[in-house]
């Protein structure tokens, strides 16, 4: 490559060659920040209820290191690098050479170490799904989850992704007492016997990590108001976690009155796998079918997809795809990942989740709620998704007139009206 050329391109050069041409690994490297550390762990448990010891996942891998990481965007004692004519890096005195890399060295080292990491999780979640391991939650001790107890279930489970995979229920969660813990059966797959489906099993496949909060059982089939009781999946956004999102989750199934299934895309969190597009429409897929089956007996109108920021990009995948859904919520959406940079399309090669497109083929009404002062995504992406929706199934959107990207449901009465503008579409769908 030209010495000339800026060391960020070296560095997405180098990942393109190394990842054999994938369009999909460069474009995920850019795109997908998962909190390091996550903000909760899922504490693994035997089958007689015993934690088991932690296994190393490549987490304590040199190359996982903050100061070695890509993702950091630095090296450390950055005034004491100088690049020289070969592209390299070069130390100056009192430098090790051991820590100064050259970006584009850092930027393919982290995606092997994640890669790495990807493969330990799927051997150990498969060895998991087949030995009866259950999972407790964890939360950051930094978190402060609402005290809200109103007969309500929440449950940590593992479930495998894939295609062409469906999904029974081991077993419920048993509450622990504690707010920060819960503890819950792993989820496995129900398969054929055809020798396909048995050489599958013997295969490591990715898990997506997922939280499942269950209203109280009298309120399993319909709320207080005689309504369906309805389920939603929530897409989060992009550099924040289930963990993180655990206190809002709590919230919205209590004065939502609705079960919430709120997963960590691969890569993220506690699950397997490593953060691509394409892992993200497999998880979406995964989660739901799980969701259908073991949360809402088979009926797909009680689901309601949800998805905040990059979240709306696998919402409005699978939205397209799957017939008869309550609705979706499109929450600070974008109209393609690469329009958020920059409205030319020079570099549309790189483009992932056309949600414009997307959006206008989906089968399900919609609501979109964005920020005015959103200065991570423009709210002119949220007006133009509003207008891609076909006509009848337009639902009134939110405007939010003081908010930015991640603030809506911060300050004095936001949290109210949110909740509120939410009941008001889950009313417009009976």
């Amino acid at each position: 490559m030209c010495c000339i050329c800026p060391p960020a391109i070296q560095a997405i050069f180098c990942l393109w060659v190394q990842s054999g041409f994938s369009q999909g690994t460069v474009a995920g490297a850019l795109t997908f920040f998962p909190p390091d550390p996550p903000l909760y762990r899922f504490e693994r448990l035997d089958k007689d209820g015993n934690p088991l010891p932690e296994e190393d996942d490549g987490d304590n891998d040199e190359n996982q290191n903050p100061e070695n990481s890509s993702l950091a965007n630095r090296n450390d004692n950055a005034e004491g690098v100088e690049v020289v004519t070969d592209g390299a890096y070069q130390a100056r005195e009192g430098q090790t050479k051991k820590k100064v890399r050259s970006p584009a060295q850092q930027f393919t080292d982290q995606a092997k170490a994640l890669r790495k990491r990807g493969k330990l999780r799927n051997a150990r979640d498969t060895h998991d799904a087949s030995n009866g391991v259950t999972y407790k939650l964890v939360l950051d001790p930094r978190l402060s989850p609402p005290r809200i107890d109103n007969g309500g279930t929440v449950e940590a489970i593992k479930i495998p992704t894939g295609k062409g995979i469906s999904f029974s229920e081991q077993g419920k969660a048993n509450s622990t007492g504690n707010e920060n813990e819960t503890t819950a059966k792993s989820s496995t797959t129900s398969r054929s016997k055809s020798s396909s489906d048995n050489k599958e099993t013997h295969q490591n496949r990715s898990h997506c990590a997922a939280i499942v909060y269950r209203v109280p059982s009298s309120k399993a089939h319909t709320n207080s108001e005689g309504r369906k009781t309805m389920t939603i999946i929530y897409s989060h956004g992009n550099a924040t976690d289930i963990g993180a999102m655990y206190p809002l989750q709590v919230i919205l199934s209590n004065s939502l009155e609705c079960n919430v299934v709120s997963y960590d895309y691969s890569g993220y969190g506690a699950s397997g796998g490593v953060a691509m597009e394409a892992n993200t429409y497999t998880d979406i897929a995964a989660v739901y079918e799980w969701t259908l089956h073991n949360v809402c007996g088979g009926d797909e109108s009680r689901i309601i997809l949800y998805g905040q920021s990059v979240g709306s990009g696998p919402c409005c995948h699978l939205a397209r795809h799957v017939d008869g859904l309550a609705g979706m919520v499109l929450h600070s959406p974008f109209m393609s990942g690469m329009r958020v940079l920059t409205p030319s399309r020079a570099l549309a090669c790189l483009d992932i989740y056309p949600n414009i497109d997307r959006v206008a083929k989906t089968k399900c009404p919609v609501m979109v709620i964005h920020g005015r002062l959103d200065e991570e995504v423009d709210v002119g992406h949220g007006i133009a998704m509003h207008a891609a929706v076909p006509d009848h199934l337009k639902r009134d959107p939110w405007w939010v007139p003081d908010r930015g990207h991640n603030d809506i449901t911060e300050g004095p009465g936001k949290l109210a009206e949110y909740v509120g503008r939410l009941r008001e579409f889950l009313a417009s769908l009976d």
